[in-house]
């Protein structure tokens, strides 16, 4: 058998996790772009859900890390775009999104709340006033 796509390392992220938050081309030992990775794992029943240790998901790091083609790759199908993480915050709270139109864009064309709260009663636009 092959390696399991959804096993969780000591942080718990998963394979997909690390390929949404790799700045280089190549993720893994494969000739294919970080977008080719995600969607060859996703194709192995790569779980776009999985939480890590702080309840993000793939789609959460993507965000964090300003991959917009990463999270075009992540947002088709599976990947849920309003899900929270422990403080509540979801893809579109992430701080690094200021100024980065085309991501906030995508995430809110892809259904994304820009009303919601995280755990201090924050919405999107509270991080994007306070960051510029």
């Amino acid at each position: 058998t092959g390696a399991n796509v959804n096993a969780k390392d000591t942080v718990w992220l998963t394979p997909l996790h690390r390929a949404a938050a790799s700045r280089h081309e190549v993720a893994f030992p494969c000739r294919a772009t970080p977008k080719k990775n995600l969607q060859l794992q996703k194709k192995h029943s790569a779980d776009a859900n999985a939480r890590d240790k702080h309840w993000q998901t793939p789609l959460h790091v993507a965000a964090a890390n300003r991959a917009t083609k990463k999270k075009k790759a992540l947002l088709p199908k599976k990947s849920t775009v309003n899900v929270a993480d422990r403080t509540k915050k979801k893809a579109l709270h992430q701080k690094k999104h200021s100024g980065h139109l085309e991501m906030v864009n995508l995430l809110l064309n892809k259904g994304a709340s820009p009303s919601t709260c995280d755990k201090k009663d924050r919405q999107p636009l509270h991080w994007a006033a306070f960051l510029g």
